[in-house]
């Protein structure tokens, strides 16, 4: 009996439901009742052809959704097609990455200042997070119970983030583990930064961002970030460029990148040197500046002044002519 693609839908969510994140889950529920279910539950497998396809994708674009949120909803359709074993080529839209920026050396200087300034249980976590890498969302989550006084470390094992709740029709606030294995890590604390800690007073299941045991959510972090930076009249960096900020200034020092990568929380170095890694123009003069030629004697200025003395006796010729 041929199925309806209904059927496979169900399946994949029961499969994400065990396999991924109830956040991950959530999401990919969220957008299956919001963009598959409607257009396809009631076809047949056998029904399914190309001009289908793209006559729904095509409707995507119209419908002026975010390229990632259309490039989600088509990895999904994927998944859904191997499962009812349709095998249909789908494209899906390039993403071009936001160019995150690094805060200049000027801009930095006035920051960390600002911070230092009256240390309070905020401006102590940016400060954290411009010298650890740490996510917005692994500060949010991040406990007194997470720091170990005796190896001076982090340890990062849980994000915050809001998801959508199926039951409400509404997001909420989720505290759950790092979407991947690798995001889970001990961080060490720089030693200036540990002697502000100490400061700080804290019990054991206090947030280190609240100095209590209610959170501040991610969204409320990043508004009160943007109002030192409005503030200090400085440009309007996002909160990820900390994360950027610390991991080139790492390379900067000379860091090697795998330890880099470790610190960060990423799948492979690859990620590291591709996304976070921001040569400035003094490192690209630096480079260039380093280069020689392979016979150097050549290059003194009065031997470059005969090579060309010649250029300038033809162009006088030809100007008498």
């Amino acid at each position: 009996m041929q199925q309806k693609i209904s059927y496979y839908i169900m399946i994949y969510l029961k499969h994400s439901m065990i396999h991924n994140k109830k956040s991950t889950y959530t999401n990919y529920r969220y957008i299956i009742n919001k963009h598959i279910n409607q257009y396809w539950s009631n076809y047949y497998v056998f029904e399914i052809n190309d001009i289908i396809v793209m006559e729904y994708i095509e409707m995507l674009y119209k419908l002026d959704l975010k390229s990632k949120t259309i490039k989600d909803i088509l990895t999904i359709l994927k998944g859904i097609f191997k499962l009812a074993q349709i095998d249909m080529k789908i494209p899906t839209p390039h993403i071009n990455k936001p160019n995150i920026k690094i805060i200049n050396d000027e801009d930095l200087e006035l920051l960390e200042n600002e911070l230092i300034k009256e240390i309070s249980y905020i401006n102590f976590s940016i400060y954290l997070s411009l010298y650890t890498g740490i996510r917005i969302g692994e500060l949010c989550a991040l406990k007194y119970s997470d720091i170990n006084f005796y190896n001076r470390t982090i340890l990062i094992n849980k994000t915050m983030s809001r998801v959508y709740d199926n039951e409400s029709n509404h997001t909420k606030i989720s505290i759950d583990s790092p979407k991947t294995y690798t995001s889970i890590r001990e961080i060490p604390i720089p030693p200036f930064l540990f002697k502000y800690l100490r400061l700080l007073k804290f019990s054991e299941n206090d947030y280190i961002l609240t100095g209590s045991n209610k959170y501040m959510q991610p969204r409320t972090l990043s508004y009160k970030y943007k109002k030192i930076l409005k503030k200090l009249n400085i440009d309007n960096y996002t909160f990820h460029s900390l994360r950027h900020t610390f991991a080139t200034k790492c390379i900067k020092m000379g860091s090697d990148v795998k330890t880099l990568s470790l610190l960060l929380g990423h799948k492979s170095v690859e990620i590291t040197l591709n996304r976070y890694v921001h040569p400035d123009i003094n490192e690209k003069y630096k480079i260039i500046n380093n280069l020689k030629p392979m016979n150097e004697k050549y290059y003194n200025i009065q031997t470059l002044k005969k090579m060309v003395s010649h250029l300038f006796k033809k162009e006088c010729v030809k100007n008498s002519v």
